[in-house]
């Protein structure tokens, strides 16, 4: 259910995840160690292959990147993780109706194809972690409210999801907790290049 509305956030450009490679300038064969910074922005519609940063991509007291994982580069290939991470789910329009849920142990691995100050690309991505069953209770209470003030497609969806969420869960974090807490999460993508103009 939810990859196909991820599909389609990104393609049509409400929902961008943008990765910058900081410290690696021109040769991205390795063996390197850099850090790999996930960003959030928009296209920019005065340029081609401009994107606009989100300024809630960074700490507002240290201006640095509010999600970093150290990284690892050899042969073209690059390994970054474990680190916290976030899985962004955009409801509509509205800025306020973004879910940020936290994925934990993230890992993200794939073969860099080329590489320089126009941009990366990827390809053989992998994005894996772990999400929480009460990050996605909250995030479904969430959803469930802005269905409420503005119904959208998807909102059809949030029934089934609580009865089919339940037997996704195959982690068991806290002892403490009866049952299985968690799920374990694998994304595959691509990376086009992209150029950083400004913010929005």
């Amino acid at each position: 259910m939810l990859n196909p509305e991820i599909q389609k956030a990104i393609q049509g450009s409400s929902v961008s995840v943008l990765f910058e490679f900081a410290g690696l300038a021109d040769d991205f064969s390795g063996p390197a160690e850099f850090e790999l910074n996930r960003l959030v922005g928009k296209p920019d519609p005065n340029t081609h292959g401009g994107y606009l940063l989100d300024k809630k991509s960074y700490d507002p007291l240290t201006c640095a990147p509010l999600i970093t994982l150290h990284a690892l580069l050899r042969d073209w290939f690059f390994q970054a993780g474990p680190s916290r991470s976030a899985l962004q789910l955009r409801l509509s329009e509205a800025e306020e109706a973004t879910l940020m849920i936290p994925m934990y142990n993230t890992w993200i691995k794939g073969n860099i194809v080329s590489g320089g100050p126009n941009g990366v690309i990827v390809q053989n991505g992998i994005l894996a972690g772990i999400l929480r069953k009460q990050d996605l209770d909250q995030a479904l209470a969430s959803a469930e409210q802005e269905c409420q003030q503005h119904p959208q497609d998807w909102c059809s969806y949030i029934n089934t999801a609580k009865q089919l969420l339940p037997m996704l869960f195959d982690l068991d974090l806290d002892p403490n907790i009866p049952g299985k807490d968690a799920m374990s999460v694998c994304f595959s993508f691509e990376l086009g290049p992209a150029v950083i103009t400004g913010y929005y």
